[in-house]
């Protein structure tokens, strides 16, 4: 099967290789498992010492995910919401430690928040990957419908040979129990064809000379010989993996909007947040850098 190059947010190529889709899932829940198992203990009032380590752990681990992915972004020119992420978590845990090791009195970290945001998005990546991952399992189930071999009568010999060797215009015998192995017309004999896959009813259709079966269907009844019409990409099976495999990588209108919105926001936000940080900085706050700071964090939190 062709692979589409389509790769999501979450890092999985759409209806790729199934083991590959499987690992990112897999690479993602642990990373879930990891980032919520640091952030829960952020909920107690521990020492700042072990926030920190904590904090490192988290920011260093599940969060490499986010700057990785926002570094790639960096190089293709493209400024994404892992972007976002990744500056937001980095100055939370860059402000958060800088207080843990200069303030001694009324010490507000925001190590937990860092370990929130970065397990609540590794959650929507998860999901994301599972949902990519079903849908490239209708597609490869579509495709395992057709058989591997097909009996071809060559010179009057019936030769099995790799369903994919078939060319058109081949004669193949088709014994019942048998699924089609490609799009043909029948020659001799008739048959019943369970067409479920095409039209969803389970009643078998009576199959004659001069009619036309389409491949990855099943005969359920009666022995026939056919001539292949179509094969390959032009196989009526193929066309429908071909159109639902396109119907899932395309972006929905309401997803491209967004990511129309996203290429705006993002230097937006951190053109606001340095125009915040200089306006508390400079003129609300003079020379406290630590309202400056916090208060940045706190926008690229919410945004």
């Amino acid at each position: 099967m062709d692979k589409e190059s389509v790769v999501l947010g979450c890092g999985c190529e759409v209806f790729g290789d199934e083991v590959e889709e499987l690992k990112q899932r897999f690479r993602l829940l642990r990373l879930l498992i990891v980032s919520t198992a640091l952030s829960m203990p952020l909920l107690w009032d521990l020492p700042p010492c072990f926030q920190f380590v904590l904090a490192t752990l988290l920011q260093f681990g599940p969060g490499l995910y986010f700057i990785r992915n926002a570094i790639r972004g960096l190089k293709s020119r493209s400024l994404g919401m892992d972007l976002l992420v990744a500056l937001s978590t980095t100055v939370i845990y860059v402000y958060s430690t800088a207080v843990a090791f200069t303030e001694t009195e009324n010490i507000k970290l925001y190590y937990l928040c860092d370990g929130v945001l970065i397990s609540l998005l590794l959650f929507g990546r998860y999901l994301k990957s599972v949902a990519i991952y079903q849908s490239g399992e209708a597609v490869r189930g579509l495709l395992r419908l057709q058989p591997k071999t097909a009996i071809v009568l060559r010179d009057g010999i019936e030769v099995e040979i790799d369903a994919a060797e078939i060319v058109s215009g081949d004669t193949i015998l088709l014994r019942p129990g048998e699924r089609i192995p490609a799009d043909g017309k029948i020659l001799e004999g008739s048959c019943l064809v369970d067409e479920s896959l095409l039209t969803g009813e389970s009643e078998p259709v009576q199959k004659n000379p001069g009619d036309s079966i389409t491949g990855g269907t099943l005969d359920r009844e009666g022995k026939v010989t056919y001539t292949t019409t179509s094969i390959g990409e032009d196989s009526t099976l193929q066309q429908m993996a071909a159109f639902v495999r396109r119907a899932q990588s395309e972006k929905a209108p309401v997803q491209r909007f967004a990511d129309r919105i996203a290429s705006i926001f993002v230097p937006s936000v951190l053109a606001l947040a340095v125009l915040i940080f200089a306006l508390w900085f400079f003129l609300l706050a003079p020379g406290d850098w630590g309202k400056a700071v916090s208060t940045v964090c706190g926008v690229l939190v919410i945004a």
